[in-house]
């Protein structure tokens, strides 16, 4: 989330450092330090807020014993062994819901090869999307993502994707949004390029 919410103030237009602290198994804590593109000195940052991100929390009945015995949760290494990949662990922690509410999985399918499975389909489709429209271009910046639009269907994907970021950064709205605009025949083909270079840029690197 620290690295999402980064990549997005640094395309709107400002030079950031992220800080997170953790805070046990209930929340953790991420300062955003902002300074503006027209300010120039170190006196000019500051600490503008702070998210406090809810936890992951498997639930529900489980035949797996062996982690429960160990009293550990799920690991990345265990999720990889599943064929969990970090990107599509970074798309469902995107989907999954916004990021102040405890985001809730089936402990069962945590130990199996179908934890995460809508969104490593997603994942995979957005990838082939990207393949298809490919040479993608540089996005750099808002502005200059708004430049390269030609269509008003384009512009208006885009301004979802702006106003769902801007509001609380809704991550899930904001993939939701690009999903659907990407697999849309009657957006324009390198308008489709621009948005799948934003997906790249700000939500699946």
């Amino acid at each position: 989330m620290a690295d999402t919410l980064h990549r997005v103030l640094v395309w709107k237009g400002y030079q950031v450092s992220t800080n997170v602290e953790s805070r046990g198994s209930r929340s953790s804590g991420i300062d955003v330090v902002v300074q503006a593109q027209d300010h120039e000195t170190v006196d000019d940052l500051g600490v503008v807020c702070r998210l406090v991100v809810a936890p992951v929390q498997l639930h529900g009945p489980c035949r797996y014993e062996l982690w429960h015995r160990e009293q550990r949760a799920a690991t990345l290494p265990d999720l990889v062994n599943q064929g969990v990949t970090a990107s599509d662990f970074r798309l469902a922690m995107l989907m999954a819901g916004h990021y102040q509410r405890r985001r809730r999985f089936w402990c069962g399918d945590a130990h199996g090869p179908r934890f995460l499975l809508d969104a490593r389909i997603t994942h995979g489709r957005i990838r082939r999307i990207m393949a298809d429209l490919a040479p993608l271009p540089a996005v750099p910046s808002y502005p200059e993502t708004r430049r390269l639009l030609s269509s008003s269907a384009g512009e208006q994907v885009l301004g979802q994707i702006d106003t769902a970021l801007g509001r609380n950064l809704h991550t899930p709205r904001a993939v939701a949004a690009l999903y659907q605009a990407l697999r849309c025949a009657d957006i324009p083909r390198g308008d489709r390029a621009v948005l799948a270079a934003v997906a790249r840029q700000l939500l699946i690197p």
